[in-house]
């Protein structure tokens, strides 16, 4: 399975990538609380119903709160954690995906 990386204010690679590292530079100024940013790693082919990695997600909108999911595929349940942060200041969110694990 392959995946791409997506960012919701940036763009996305045209072809995927099963395994790797990858890292995003973020803010989110307050705004509009209908305004969700995520960075996340999609699977090229999101009708064979395989993992999303969500590794920056903020739908707070005083942007105090960003979470990370990993939702498996094929009606499992979602995994997932949050983290207070001032998400209105730069920080800088990665993830790595190995045959063994995401972190």
């Amino acid at each position: 399975r392959r995946e791409r990386a997506q960012a919701s204010a940036a763009g996305a690679w045209s072809q995927g990538q099963e395994y790797g590292r990858w890292e995003a530079r973020v803010r989110i100024p307050e705004g509009d609380p209908s305004y969700h940013a995520v960075a996340l790693l999609w699977p090229d082919d999101p009708a064979a119903a395989g993992p999303q990695i969500d590794f920056m997600e903020v739908s707070d909108p005083g942007r105090g709160t960003t979470g990370a999911f990993v939702h498996p595929g094929a009606g499992a349940a979602p995994a997932g954690a949050e983290v207070e942060v001032d998400g209105t200041a730069w920080h800088t969110w990665a993830v790595e995906w190995t045959p063994t694990s995401v972190t």
